[in-house]
């Protein structure tokens, strides 16, 4: 039984890939990525990020990310998977960013300096943009392991979007970072390839056209809430900040 099950749901998944056709790399040359970014204090501020230019690092030929004109690290893909290498705490480690050839109920490990994450896929399904361009999306969870290796209990790990060729919700870097209360959040407003828009946020937590869905998904989609660090939350706080539908709430 358990393997008709599996092979059903692998089925489904086959046509999600169907829909969205051949993979969307997500290291292309001029992408750019515009973010919300807010501080500590809920201090609101713009970030850009652009892919521009080759490199090679450590033999390693790939492209150059940079956030506003500050060169962050070296980029490249291979097989659905993205990495980085040349930034953050340990830059001459690749460090794994995306996983976009991950199925639903698979998951990753990632020690790329900042700690051991594990990433599990809790849905896979297709989205489409203003253009009506289907991609690939995936809901994730992600967050660091407890002694059992278990995922330690909220707010230590996010469940966040993650969209083929585009990246997660936070933007193009953040993709399975966890944060605490007194840690910046960030969102992607939007991002560009060849000077035109492909993706905004709101396009990106919208409903699904169709997919896998898990039984964790227990809400339209469309209407969920996150607070400023990206984490999603269960219902609406009865004070303070919080971002649905791509905008910042304040309830006083």
């Amino acid at each position: 039984m358990r393997t008709i099950v599996l092979f059903i749901l692998l089925a489904l998944e086959m046509g999600v890939y169907a829909n969205t056709g051949s993979y969307r790399p997500f290291v292309k040359e001029g992408k750019t990525w515009k973010c919300t970014y807010w501080t500590g204090n809920d201090v609101e501020r713009n970030e850009n990020y652009t892919i521009k230019g080759d490199t090679v690092i450590n033999g390693i030929s790939c492209k150059k990310m940079f956030r506003w004109s500050a060169f962050q690290y070296g980029i490249f893909e291979h097989d659905g998977k993205v990495f980085t290498i040349g930034g953050g705490p340990n830059p001459n480690k690749e460090r794994l960013l995306f996983d976009f050839s991950l199925s639903l109920g698979e998951y990753v490990f990632n020690s790329g300096g900042y700690g051991t994450f594990k990433v599990t896929v809790l849905q896979v399904d297709t989205i489409v943009n203003s253009q009506n361009q289907p991609f690939r999306r995936m809901l994730v969870r992600t967050g660091p392991l407890n002694d059992e290796g278990n995922y330690m209990e909220k707010p230590e790990y996010l469940e966040l979007y993650w969209v083929e060729g585009i990246g997660s919700v936070r933007g193009p870097d953040d993709s399975y970072f966890w944060f605490n209360g007194s840690q910046p959040g960030r969102r992607m407003d939007a991002c560009y390839e060849d000077g035109e828009c492909i993706m905004t946020y709101s396009e990106m937590i919208t409903e699904g056209t169709s997919g896998v869905n898990s039984a964790t998904a227990t809400q339209p989609q469309a209407s969920f809430i996150y607070d400023l660090q990206g984490r999603r939350l269960k219902e609406q706080p009865r004070k303070g900040l919080y971002i649905q539908n791509g905008r910042k709430v304040v309830v006083k």
